[in-house]
């Protein structure tokens, strides 16, 4: 008896979600709600700055190669960047047609630069992995003989960043920036439908946001025990902000035009 419980425990809860989902959905399809989930390509914002900056601050040499019993691996260049998808939510009203009203919040950029500086025995690896988090209050307008819509609002940006977070001591450091954001949808077809395929473009518009100093310190002990310390740092730094997106977003709207 006790083995069917957990999964009856399980049943049930999915079985709350499900309703709960139901009554959602049937909720925005009778009222002048809508809610999108948005992800897609994400382009500029911090990577490249990240990047530059590690250069100049001398972790972007050559990794050296491994020779493990005669196979011989060569190195790595560095820096390496790796860019992230963002992804957004975003719930409206229709105030009247064609006029709406929303909030948008999410991860608008993300991503991770690895720099390198051959120093000691093995070298010191910086790793930086960051992304931005947005808050918008925003207008959107949808043009009377198009489907198209445009909208546009302030942000507030987030910049939230971890040095080497693989390691089992590494730090956070956070950094607010206000800016604008505006952005265009196309749907994909007639929207008669309560789930909808909308193509989507945003772009992001802020200050340079502060990044500080990070260090990473190595050591190497010889015969006497003597320790001798190697440290890299990546320098303080502004890293840009002006950021974007192109992508899909799927909608839950009524069936009149927003």
């Amino acid at each position: 008896i006790y083995c069917f419980k957990p999964k009856l425990i399980i049943m049930k809860k999915q079985m709350i979600l499900y309703v709960f989902s139901l009554m959602s959905i049937t909720a925005i399809s009778q009222s002048k709600w809508f809610i999108s989930f948005e992800t897609g390509y994400g382009f500029g914002g911090p990577l490249g700055s990240i990047e530059k900056n590690m250069e100049k601050s001398n972790l972007n040499q050559h990794s050296p190669a491994i020779d493990f019993f005669g196979l011989v691996f060569n190195g790595s260049d560095y820096p390496k960047k790796t860019a992230g998808i963002p992804t957004l939510l975003k719930v409206g009203k229709r105030l009247k047609e064609g006029r709406s009203v929303y909030i948008e919040a999410g991860v608008s950029n993300r991503g991770e630069v690895v720099g390198f500086q051959n120093i000691g025995s093995y070298g010191n690896t910086i790793r930086v992995n960051y992304l931005v988090g947005q808050f918008t209050a925003g207008y959107q307008y949808s043009f009377a003989k198009s489907r198209s819509k445009v909208g546009w609002g302030p942000s507030l940006f987030l910049l939230q960043y971890k040095d080497d977070y693989k390691a089992l001591s590494h730090h956070n450091y956070s950094s607010f920036v206000p800016g604008i954001s505006a952005m265009t949808r196309v749907p994909m077809g007639k929207e008669k439908h309560l789930l909808g395929v909308e193509l989507v473009a945003e772009l992001n518009a802020a200050p340079p946001a502060k990044m500080k100093e990070i260090q990473k310190t190595s050591y190497t002990l010889d015969y006497n025990g003597s320790r001798s310390n190697y440290t890299s740092t990546l320098k303080a730094s502004q890293v840009n902000m002006l950021h974007g997106m192109v992508g899909l977003a799927l909608s839950v709207r009524s069936k009149s035009k927003k």
